[in-house]
């Protein structure tokens, strides 16, 4: 089997699952508590304002604070999490069923390897997409609009003052609530598929949720996660994290992974490969 054959298999076997239903459910949870946050403001929130509560994050905690209150965003940590969860283990699975007599037939681990990165890429993307789709459905059910822009005072309130900007234009909601995100996921989610080659499944996802902490205490463009909290990024304050410099680091943990992965899958022993 060739590249394209390869990643034919794994979009029809892996990119849609009966598991893919939980997504909207994940998305429900933050559109519900925004519209509330909306509704008790006196405005209407529309697909913009939905999508930049989702991804909002938070501000660095102080770590001195921690013993006396937590405040950890665990819708936030539930939505990037669930992508993760959703991608963990396809790879081996897929391994420890066809994969096994597709690598003998194709004779080639390294175009196995890179169709399983294009997979991971893509159920990340749509991930995404039915993230959004949710959120323009709860706009929209809830009296909202379809529009993208996100007015500076409704902002204001749901990122509680923690931002300088004024009307946030599409383009500024596309980047700082799809765009950020799904590269910093994405390079997660490689991270710990790559992982997975070496160490059991449960513990890189643990260790994908230690960085996924740690970026929730310290705000920093080089640690993955800052790019998916929209109330840090430096498109929405001066002082927050450099936009091309969390796209210049999540496409090199890409490429390195792919790099990596696909040299230490070629030395490996896949037999009895699945945890």
């Amino acid at each position: 089997m060739n590249l394209p054959k390869l990643i034919s298999h794994d979009l029809r076997c892996g990119l849609l699952r009966p598991r893919c239903l939980l997504i909207p459910i994940m998305a429900a949870l933050p559109c519900w508590l925004c519209h509330k946050i909306a509704v008790t403001a006196g405005f209407n929130c529309g697909w913009g304002g939905y999508l930049m509560y989702c991804f909002m994050g938070i501000e660095p905690i102080n770590i001195l604070d921690t013993m006396e209150k937590t405040q950890l965003p665990i819708l936030w940590l539930l939505l990037i999490s669930g992508c993760l969860y959703l991608n963990l283990d396809y790879m081996l699975n897929d391994l420890s069923l066809t994969g096994q007599q597709i690598i003998v037939r194709s004779g080639n681990r390294r175009e196995w390897f890179i169709s399983k990165c294009i997979w991971n890429l893509l159920s990340c993307g749509v991930y995404f997409i039915i993230v959004s789709a949710t959120a323009a459905v709860f706009s929209l059910f809830t009296g909202g609009d379809l529009s993208l822009r996100c007015e500076g005072a409704a902002l204001n309130i749901l990122y509680r003052g923690e931002v300088d900007a004024g009307t946030v234009s599409s383009f500024t909601v596309l980047a700082v609530s799809l765009l950020l995100p799904y590269l910093t996921v994405s390079a997660l989610s490689l991270l710990q598929m790559t992982l997975c080659l070496v160490l059991k499944p449960i513990l890189c996802f643990l260790l994908s949720e230690v960085v996924l902490l740690v970026s929730v205490y310290w705000s920093s463009p080089f640690i993955l996660g800052n790019g998916a909290m929209g109330i840090r990024s430096g498109l929405l304050t001066a002082s927050g994290v450099d936009p091309l410099t969390v796209c210049g680091e999540c496409v090199a943990i890409m490429l390195l992974c792919a790099g990596l992965g696909t040299w230490e899958f070629k030395r490996s022993n896949i037999i009895g490969a699945k945890e």
